[in-house]
């Protein structure tokens, strides 16, 4: 209660105070595009960006899940500095090589993007569509490293063995 005087004259009122505590520090986390085509045996990319709330310093590290077996997700770096004034950035790769004798269907998944320092968590979801590399009739066959590299020892092998015959036959 306040006393507001003037010579005999007292005037009381009642005064509230209401005392906030200050914001509490955060980061937000947002992605470059919300979807990301990929076609099979390639890779394509999105930026992750980081930025500081309230005066927020920290290390705030990135994992990504896939809804389904199919395309893998890595950052670079995984790990990103967030200081205020000075958001980071990390590079969201979307992987659908597959393996030598596998690969990644064709279709639509889902990639949850979690950003994570301390007890502070955000998460934003983003499509990604896997489409055949082969979709237009130019398109190039695609063949792994492994088996180009077993297809060449055949032929240089084949090449030999013509070779040897050969020299076999004019030798007698």
């Amino acid at each position: 209660m306040v006393n507001g005087t003037s010579g005999s004259i007292i005037n009381p009122t009642t005064l509230s105070v209401t005392i906030n505590a200050p914001p509490s520090q955060d980061f937000s986390l947002s992605l470059a595009s919300t979807s990301v085509n990929v076609a099979q045996g390639s890779t394509g990319t999105t930026t992750v960006t980081l930025t500081s709330l309230n005066g927020f310093s920290g290390t705030v590290t990135l994992a990504g899940t896939v809804s389904s077996a199919g395309p893998t997700v890595s950052f670079s770096p995984t790990s990103v500095t967030v200081t205020a004034g000075s958001p980071g950035t990390s590079t969201m790769t979307v992987s659908a090589l597959g393996g030598l004798y596998s690969s990644v269907a064709d279709g639509n998944y889902s990639v949850n993007v979690t950003a994570t320092s301390g007890s502070l968590s955000h998460s934003k979801t983003t499509q990604v569509t896997v489409g055949s590399s082969n979709s237009s009739p130019s398109a190039s066959l695609s063949i792994p490293p492994t088996v180009l590299v077993g297809i060449v020892v055949v032929v240089i092998a084949a090449v030999a063995a013509v070779i040897f015959l050969a020299r076999r036959k004019t030798a007698k």
